[in-house]
């Protein structure tokens, strides 16, 4: 009896701490992939059952790709991507095609499209790198989005590696080698952070603008541009509607307090803005949402361990979280890139120790259970067991199966590889929660059998977005 009851009050202290948003470590793991020297993670994605990283050498300027299983943290393949010693290797770097294999920044002038079931090239293509440029890689649906430093914006074909299109995007005193971040839910509408040379106390502030892109991706229309001076690091995400905002403020003195804001994405007003902690007690390497809420993560100076803040939508901090060290002598450790893997947040950084030299550091990777995370609703090539559709190739009619959480609005739709609309099965529509299934025959919304080939097909409901290829045969 006794012990049935210290179980039934473990289940309510574990009740309690899940309903606080507690996070907690599931595993943690430090590699040493370069025979020593100093290394650090800067990017993560997820691919069912695998984990994806790059790893660079400080010391070396050597980059490496890395297959690891999530499941029993073993390394897999090991691919070798050249050197970056001259324009440097940041986050944003790797990311997850619509087909489930990787693309990645090598050099930094070149963009590689790897299976990730071999780590072999599919496509390369070079791109402009005078002036020197240093890019950045977002992925959507249909295309994948290459922006550079230097205010480029180029458009390839997944399946090719062809450039559709590419123009400038003007940003006035552009830092050549700054931070630039781009993000985006629908591939149209872009939230771009630039550093730039401006400021009262320090030469230095950022922009931050919305464009959208012209249907053919050849012309681009600004909706609004914001400035702060003397603030530099500006990171950038979307939760749901929300736009949300990071970056380091520099007071007179040179103390450094990281702020965060919340934007409306329709005109650019500054909804609030909150203080991470005072001056000096954080860096925020990164933010990624959080149902409507938003997760800034980075590193605590209090004590040098890896940290994460959750703000609602309201600005208030809902929780912090510190993690553990990493097993090994690791005094310090920050997270540098993260990714949802359901309801766990995949986190890569490094952990770093004293020697007599100095401090060298190791690339290192962990997984966090979190209770009120959900699955990243702006990024659409992690597989989600939500949506599914048979039979897939399909002979002129599939089922699409699906499942309602809430009874959220909820939109159903056909696409082309273009992202052209072909016909919409619902529309705005009111489920109850649960198991539902919707048929596609083949045609459009005016009843025209379309011709075979790939298609997507799309489920918007709440802030969950999820999209999904059907191949359409004769």
């Amino acid at each position: 009896r006794n012990y049935l009851l210290v179980i039934f009050w473990i289940a309510i202290i574990v009740s309690l701490a899940a309903q606080n948003g507690a996070p907690q470590q599931v595993w943690s793991q430090v590699f040493n992939l370069f025979n020593g020297g100093s290394q650090n993670n800067p990017n993560v994605a997820v691919i069912e059952d695998n984990i994806f990283f790059t790893a660079r050498s400080y010391s070396y300027g050597q980059i490496k790709l890395v297959q690891m299983n999530k499941n029993t943290q073993q390394i897999g393949w090991v691919r070798n991507l050249g050197f970056n010693s001259d324009v440097g290797f940041g986050q944003y770097q790797l990311v997850v095609s619509n087909d489930y294999n990787l693309a990645v920044v090598d050099s930094g002038f070149v963009i590689r499209k790897i299976s990730a079931q071999t780590g072999q090239d599919i496509w390369m293509r070079n791109l402009p790198n005078s002036p020197v440029q240093r890019w950045a890689l977002l992925a959507v649906t249909n295309y994948l989005i290459c922006r550079g430093n230097r205010g480029s914006l180029i458009f390839l074909n997944w399946q090719t590696g062809s450039i559709i299109s590419q123009m400038e995007i003007a940003v006035p005193y552009q830092t050549p080698m700054g931070m630039h971040r781009i993000s985006s839910q629908d591939g149209q509408n872009l939230y771009l952070a630039d550093d730039c040379l401006d400021g009262e106390y320090w030469n230095a502030s950022w922009r931050a603008t919305k464009i959208t892109i012209s249907p053919d991706l050849n012309s681009y229309q600004q909706n609004w541009q914001i400035m702060l001076t003397d603030e530099l690091f500006a990171e950038t995400t979307q939760s749901c509607d929300n736009v949300y905002i990071s970056s380091a403020y520099l007071d007179s003195l040179s103390n450094t307090t990281i702020k965060i804001r919340r934007i409306n994405p329709q005109d650019g007003e500054i909804i609030w803005t909150q203080d991470i902690g005072g001056p000096n007690e954080y860096t925020i390497s990164g933010l990624i949402n959080n149902g409507n809420n938003v997760i800034a993560y980075g590193l605590h100076y209090g004590d040098y361990r890896p940290t994460m803040v959750n703000y609602d939508q309201t600005g208030t901090q809902t929780w912090a979280y510190s993690a553990p060290y990493p097993d090994g002598d690791f005094p310090y450790a920050t997270y540098e890139a993260a990714v949802w893997d359901g309801n766990n947040l995949v986190l890569a950084g490094r952990a770093s120790y004293s020697n007599q030299t100095g401090i060298e550091s190791r690339s290192w990777l962990s997984m966090v259970s979190t209770t009120e995370a959900n699955d990243d609703p702006t990024t659409p090539t992690i597989p989600e067991p939500r949506l599914s559709c048979y039979p897939n190739p399909c002979q002129g009619r599939s089922t699409i199966k699906f499942t309602q959480i809430d009874n959220s609005p909820t939109t159903i739709a056909i696409y082309n590889v273009k992202g052209q609309l072909i016909c919409t099965l619902i529309n705005n529509q009111k489920l109850s929660p649960g198991e539902h299934t919707v048929a596609w025959d083949g045609k459009n919304d005016n009843g025209q059998p379309t011709a075979a080939g790939i298609y997507f097909y799309k489920m918007k409901s709440g802030c969950f977005s999820s999209t999904r290829k059907i191949i359409l045969i004769k």
